[in-house]
């Protein structure tokens, strides 16, 4: 996406229409992999900084293709070593009002620098695909009856699988 100029940008990105990826509320993530090759590095040379970087983007528009907003990634640039691949994540959620979603690459070229960057492993996850980390507290109980027989109680269990559901996800966990 070298354009040559100053203050450039450049975006590589997929379109989905927010209905068919769960509508207004849905969850999602996207995420990918960076690496620029130090024999071509964003971050520049000895003599010169490069200030060119890349991100991953999701923008949100109306039906009348008006601009809503966007979420974005951690920039990828210069300040990350060369030759290395960086995992990088944006998360959100679709707002009201949104019917067409833009999921990709926003690459920005802020001075005459050059620089590539490889990108693999990209994934824009939604819905019920999406497993989000929650904490699920509370307690199971259980009648239990003691070592004569001659009287139960309840009490807590432990290794019980507990499986708890939402609109957009499943959860599941063991009691300890």
């Amino acid at each position: 996406m070298y354009a040559g100029g100053q203050n450039m940008w450049g975006s590589v990105y997929q379109t989905f229409h927010v209905d068919s990826i769960g509508g207004a509320g849905a969850q999602f993530d996207v995420s990918a992999f960076m690496m620029s090759h130090a024999d071509d590095w964003i971050g520049g040379t000895d003599t010169s900084a490069g200030t060119n970087e890349v991100y991953l983007s999701i923008y949100f528009y109306d039906h009348y293709g008006y601009y809503l907003g966007e979420i974005y990634s951690n920039k990828f640039d210069g300040t990350f070593e060369p030759g290395e691949w960086h995992h990088f994540e944006a998360e959100g959620i679709v707002p009201d009002g949104a019917h067409y979603l833009y999921s990709g690459i926003t690459f920005h070229q802020r001075d005459f620098r050059e620089g590539s960057v490889f990108i693999d492993d990209f994934q824009l996850t939604m819905g019920s695909n999406f497993v989000q980390t929650a904490r699920v507290e509370g307690h199971v109980f259980g009648e239990v009856y003691n070592e004569e027989m001659d009287y139960w109680f309840e009490d807590g269990l432990s290794n019980v699988n507990v499986q708890v559901y939402s609109d957009q996800n499943f959860y599941e966990t063991t009691t300890i």
